[in-house]
């Protein structure tokens, strides 16, 4: 296939300034172009990406100035444990400001490797080749990394672009079915909130590997355009950036009362439906977002289960320690007609008891 690229450039105090994103397979001439300015490469693999996909990663890895190093993957990964075992490999490898790092895994591996190339000498140019859909189009874009701390998602971690980021399709095309469904929430966000173009694609496929046999590089692209947008218009998420932010204030909640149980796509998918009748609720905002989002994960055999321990109880922590919360209230994302979201300040009190109720009556079935 042809490759695609795509530019962001950003604004303001990010170094580095802009970011390439490559969209294709067999890229190994268009990183050899990039790596070869720097003096070496340290290469950090998941051991379960190079287990499964090795012939391709042997395409990036083959150089003289690559040093390759297997580490963890996975969301229990996601710790300053995994974070100080990244700098301590980065060390022993005598990793200088003129090298680079790079590496080849899910969002974890992305986001505990980015914080670790921001903050080694103060910053470190990275290389992203994130293995996942969910990665793809949404974690390795827009440079915000970091680690989880005592069950918070990521509130420890800074913001720090890839140079480049390849987004090889041959590694979503050998994925497990369900990881690439756990991408599904992400990209049927961008279709709400900023490219409805997304949601005709994805239900216009019987199943995931319909999607995946004839939309696949186009949905990565569309995908990774509306998210591009927001980055652009707010670099540090100060502003207009909170909007991608919709399905995450009760998904993130959602995922961390299911001790992780619930993977991240399908937390999404439960905090768009959540968010879209709490704001019809409470702010008169009309739901046209919970009966897509029923349909989809019907069409596509997407089943949630709740049948472990749920800490309902600790919903209003982990409100208050969301990044968006201030005082009594938190900024939330919602969608008044396809492609034109809003933002809201909603009572932090009020969206618990909200959530509680919601999560406690399975009005998510």
């Amino acid at each position: 296939m042809k490759m695609k690229r795509i530019e962001i450039t950003l604004n303001g105090n990010i170094m580095p300034t802009r970011t390439q994103i490559y969209i294709g397979d067999h890229m190994k001439e268009t990183f050899r172009k990039i790596y070869s300015s720097y003096g070496k490469i340290l290469f950090l693999v998941s051991r379960n990406i190079k287990a499964r996909y090795d012939d391709i990663l042997s395409e990036y890895t083959d150089g003289s100035t690559i040093r390759t190093v297997e580490v963890s993957d996975g969301e229990d990964q996601k710790n300053l444990d995994a974070y100080y075992s990244i700098i301590s490999t980065i060390m022993e490898n005598s990793i200088e400001r003129g090298d680079a790092i790079a590496y080849a895994g899910g969002g974890t591996l992305g986001d505990v490797t980015g914080f670790a190339s921001a903050s080694y000498m103060r910053g470190i140019d990275l290389l992203a080749f994130p293995t996942t859909l969910l990665a793809q189009v949404d974690s390795s874009i827009g440079g915000k990394n970091g680690v989880n701390f005592h069950g918070v998602k990521n509130l420890i971690g800074t913001f720090h672009n890839p140079v480049a980021v390849f987004c090889d399709t041959r590694f979503i095309k050998r994925s497990e079915q369900g990881v690439v469904l756990d991408s599904l929430g992400e990209l049927l966000k961008y279709g709400f909130i900023g490219n409805p173009a997304i949601l005709g694609i994805l239900e216009s496929h019987k199943d995931i590997a319909d999607l995946i046999n004839t939309d696949l590089e186009n949905i990565i692209e569309l995908g990774i355009m509306v998210k591009k947008k927001f980055v652009e218009a707010d670099p540090l998420d100060t502003g207009e950036r909170k909007i991608l932010n919709f399905g995450h204030t009760f998904g993130h909640v959602i995922e961390a009362c299911s001790s992780g149980r619930i993977p991240h796509g399908n937390a999404v998918l439960l905090g768009i439906m959540a968010e879209s009748e709490f704001g019809q609720k409470v702010f008169g905002i009309k739901d046209i977002c919970s009966g897509t989002v029923r349909s989809f994960m019907k069409n596509y055999g997407i089943r949630i289960r709740f049948d472990y321990p749920f800490k309902l109880d600790e919903i209003p922590a982990y409100l208050n320690l969301d990044k968006k919360s201030a005082g009594d209230s938190i900024t939330m994302s919602f969608v008044d007609s396809p492609g034109h979201p809003v933002m809201k300040n909603a009572e932090k009190n009020e969206a618990s008891l909200f959530l509680r109720d919601w999560l406690s009556n399975d009005q998510w079935k």
